[in-house]
Parts: structure tokens; sequence; C-alpha cells
């Protein structure tokens, strides 16, 4: 989550020019008096795998593999539990806020929006082995193992 620009909000100055800024000033929604998002979509990255892809009540799950996952996920002896998915996974988080009961073959449609926002995300921000259109170099052989 990018918070300059309400830091530069809040401070009163302008923000760079000179680069692309992902945030959006957002204190109307910090103190209440707006509750819509000034992003359409949201994604969920572990390290560098697109895990999911949320647009207003609809959280789409993507398939993953342990070879997809960050080293933390990899730990034999604890750390984050690793959740193996072999296919896509559609929640409707105003009926189903514990994402239990999978809606995707009910709603064709709105998977397949998801997907084709997925894929535009990865072309920009990149995924596990795929460099970004806006992604920086990460300057490790695998970022993925550390």
């Amino acid at each position: 989550m990018d918070l300059l620009p309400l830091f530069c909000g809040l401070a009163g100055v302008d923000q760079p020019g000179d680069r692309k800024i992902d945030g959006a000033e957002i204190p109307p929604i910090l103190s209440g008096r707006e509750t819509a998002s000034p992003h359409p979509f949201l994604y969920y990255y572990n390290g560098t795998n697109l895990q999911a892809v949320r647009e207003g009540e609809w959280k789409l799950h993507l398939p993953r593999t342990p070879q997809d996952q960050p080293f933390w996920n990899k730990r034999a002896n604890g750390g984050r539990l690793f959740v193996s998915l072999e296919q896509n996974a559609l929640f409707n988080l105003k009926e189903d806020l514990g994402e239990k009961e999978n809606v995707a073959d009910q709603n064709p449609e709105v998977v397949e929006r998801l997907l084709a926002q997925a894929d535009a995300i990865r072309a920009e921000l990149g995924e596990v082995n795929v460099k970004g259109s806006d992604q920086r170099d990460i300057n490790l052989i695998d970022p993925q193992e550390r």
C-alpha cells in the first residue's frame, strides 16, 4: 500500500510528478466521510506470487503450489501456513466473510473478469519468474528463496 499520497496531503505538499504513484489520498475514508475505495481492484501478493484479486464483494483466489511460495512458507519447523490450491476459488465476501463456500461455478462471468484483471496486473507488476512492465529489479537470483 502506497501511503505517500496520504502523507503529502496531510503535510500540504505536492506529490512527486516524476513517477507513477500507486496510492490515493484516503483521508475521507479514514475519517468515515466516504466508504468507497479509490481502487476498483485489490491484489493479494505473497512474496512475488499473485494469490487473489478482489473487486467489491468478490474475491478470486488463484491456483498456487509450494513452488510459487516465498521461502517463509516452506519452512518445515513452522512459520506461515501454506495453502495449496489447484483451481480458482471465488467467494462473495458480503455473504461469506469466512470464505467457506466457493461460488466460482455459479458465477463464471465474475471469474472471467477477475482472471482478466489478474493477467493485467501480472503484466504490470510481475509474478513468480515473470518481470512486470512496472516492476523494479529485485537483484536476487530467486526472490522466492532469499
